[in-house]
């Protein structure tokens, strides 16, 4: 492979500084202050299609923000399993009780470092490092990205 010349990288550069915009809008998705939000979404993301604002995962979220009351499975639409087994919103709601129990009652509590929170969450069947990285994504934490194991 010959190694390209000052000519093929300044063409490249010129493409590149024609076709992206000059900044980059900063991304506004997510669920900062809302840790529930932020973990409806996380687990509902599991196999599924994020769809627009009235269906999908968005669209879930939405009702659970209009609804916040009566059978989660229900008011989310939504009867699919993490694991093959366990109900997502089940799931969901295993979660926040872990999460509870390791101090976790307010987006502010939150802390996407904190082994001990990660791994109350990742202890809930069918959650994982993934998605307990998306939910500090969503929930706004700083420096959160995906981990190994």
């Amino acid at each position: 492979m010959a190694t390209p010349n000052a000519n093929d990288v300044a063409a490249l550069t010129d493409a590149v500084n024609r076709k992206l915009p000059p900044e980059w809008a900063r991304y506004p998705g997510g669920w900062p202050g809302q840790i529930e939000a932020a973990l409806v979404d996380a687990v509902l993301s599991i196999r599924a299609t994020y769809g627009q604002p009235h269906n999908g995962v968005r669209g879930a979220v939405a009702r659970w923000r209009e609804h916040r009351g009566g059978d989660l499975a229900a008011v989310l639409h939504n009867h699919r399993k993490v694991s093959g087994r366990t109900l997502k919103a089940e799931a969901i709601v295993s979660a926040a009780d872990a999460l509870v129990k390791v101090g976790v009652r307010h987006s502010g509590d939150f802390d996407a470092a904190s082994p001990a929170q990660r791994k109350a969450y990742i202890g809930v069947p069918g959650l994982g490092p993934v998605t307990w990285s998306y939910l500090g994504m969503l929930a706004g934490a700083e420096g959160s990205r995906r981990t190994p194991g």
